[in-house]
């Protein structure tokens, strides 16, 4: 029998360390120790139906590499950490809830106890001041050993080793950058030759500072994250386009001395939002199909659709005739099936976006090798009243938005004249109770709701290719019908093609 841990109810981030051979509750059943990549440490024991329950959870703000059990500091059982920089932490049931046994489950303890654990405490303070002093002596030793040494010379590379991640979020349809080094990080630039909108994360100390980008120059994003004294790690969110392939630059440069700059290197692929699925249920969508024929051999399809798509292997499995693989766009839910054999490849999804960029890219890459190829298609009439009911709560949540943005100020005056607020509607309660949320999503709403569109009019466009016509001329029309949106006029001017 097994269980899952939705990832929802943690604080996120991959799983670097997995540990479950200690008992910290002392319910007589081991416990799982989780360490995660962005720092989050969480304990999980089993409740009466032998489900996981979290019962302690710590932000280390740094990825945990492995985790261990014993008595090191004390006589009684800890978890022992390790983390990316080296550190090596400690920590007892009870040790923060003042309780014997148990993360707040046992038993209070005695004053003296209490007061022997202080004393130790004390102890161990002033051991650790001690051993600080020495090193610092040492590290001024070493400082000065070096300026000697080096004299006018330039330092061209430092010892600093970066730990870096960058992956789709489903949650928030964005990708994520977390760059982590075991020393303090002075900043950390970002360049990007493709269009992106670099976006607040929450509970991120760092400064950012944006510069112009000058498109003309191939640079499209620039931006500097300056970071706090002591901090070794920072997380970077942005928001990509699907179909804008291209490459996103980090330069980390660290607190300590020499300043030496590292680079980091990130792709963004055409079907940037296509996420790898064991399975993909297509029953009910209506699904067009593009087949692609000529005479190239399956590694050559398979290196143009990893070429195109995020979590593909980089060889072909070999022994195999025919390769299948299902993606899920993050941010639509539409589906996209790939199945490849030599001399062909066909495309399967619930909408056209998808096939226009893998058409345009396979295309493009077999007139560069001079490779002949022949492209056929069938399409389902049912996908644009179907992406338009996809995209059409999108719209919705961002009109109600302004709704309620519009009453926050309102109903923040009736909240500071009236003692006693039930008789406001529940809607009106809920908007008052969620007024931080949704004063941060107001000042993010004019990118979203461009982006939103930005999409509906790649659909409309890669529609209408595919039926032969150009409409590029026609893009006034949706804007048109967004102003003074409902669904029933914008399905119809997809149809109809303005």
């Amino acid at each position: 029998r097994g269980w899952v841990i939705d990832g929802k109810r943690g604080r996120g981030g991959g799983v670097s360390s997995i540990y479950a051979e200690a008992d910290m509750t002392g319910d007589g059943m081991n416990d799982v120790v989780i360490g995660r990549d962005n720092g989050a440490f969480e304990v999980y024991c089993m409740d009466q139906n032998g489900e996981p329950q979290r019962v302690y959870e710590k932000d280390l703000n740094e990825a945990v590499q492995s985790i261990r059990h014993g008595a090191v500091t004390t006589a009684k059982e800890e978890l022992i950490l390790h983390t990316y920089s080296g550190k090596v932490l400690a920590f007892r049931a009870g040790a923060d809830t003042k309780t014997i046994d148990g993360f707040a489950l046992g038993v209070p303890q005695t004053a003296a106890e209490i007061a022997t654990e202080n004393h130790e405490m004390a102890a161990r303070i002033n051991k650790v001041k001690q051993e600080l002093t020495v090193l610092a002596k040492e590290v001024d030793t070493a400082r000065k050993s070096y300026v000697k040494i080096s004299g006018d010379l330039i330092a061209v590379d430092g010892p600093a080793k970066v730990l870096d991640k960058f992956q789709l979020d489903p949650e928030s349809a964005c990708y994520r950058l977390s760059i982590e080094t075991p020393s303090a990080i002075f900043a950390v630039s970002i360049h990007s030759n493709v269009p992106l909108d670099l976006l607040d994360v929450k509970d991120n100390a760092a400064i950012c500072s944006r510069s112009m980008p000058e498109p003309h120059n191939g640079t499209f994003a620039l931006a500097t994250y300056r970071l706090q004294d002591s901090m070794n790690r920072v997380d970077i969110k942005m928001r990509v386009i699907e179909g804008q392939a291209g490459r996103v630059r980090a330069f980390v440069v660290p607190r300590q001395s020499p300043k030496t700059c590292q680079e980091r290197v990130y792709e963004i692929k055409p079907l940037c939002l296509h996420m790898r699925a064991t399975r993909v249920d297509v029953a009910g969508r209506p699904m067009s199909e593009l087949r692609i024929q000529g005479a190239f051999s399956l590694d050559d399809m398979h290196t143009w659709i990893g070429a195109c798509l995020n979590e593909v292997p980089a060889r072909a499995p070999t022994g195999q005739a025919e390769v299948s693989y299902d993606f899920e766009n993050v941010l639509l839910t539409t589906v996209l099936q790939v199945t490849l054999r030599e001399g062909e490849g066909r495309f399967r999804s619930d909408s056209v976006t998808p096939l226009a960029l893998l058409k345009e890219y396979i295309a493009r890459e077999a007139t560069n090798l001079k490779m002949r190829i022949n492209i056929s298609f069938d399409l389902d009439d049912a996908t644009v009243p179907h992406f338009c009911a996809l995209v059409h709560p999108k719209l919705l949540y961002q009109l109600n938005l302004t709704g309620q943005g519009a009453l926050i100020e309102g109903l923040k005056e009736i909240k500071m004249q009236e003692d006693n607020l039930n008789f406001l509607s529940e809607e009106y309660q809920q908007i008052l109770s969620e007024e931080e949320r949704i004063t941060a999503e107001i000042k993010e709403q004019p990118r979203q709701l461009d982006y939103i569109h930005g999409i509906i009019k790649d659909f409309f466009v890669d529609w209408h290719k595919f039926k032969g016509s150009n409409v590029k001329h026609m893009l006034g029309a949706i804007d048109n019908v967004l102003d003074q949106y409902s669904l029933e006029k914008l399905i119809a001017v997809v149809e109809r093609g303005g």
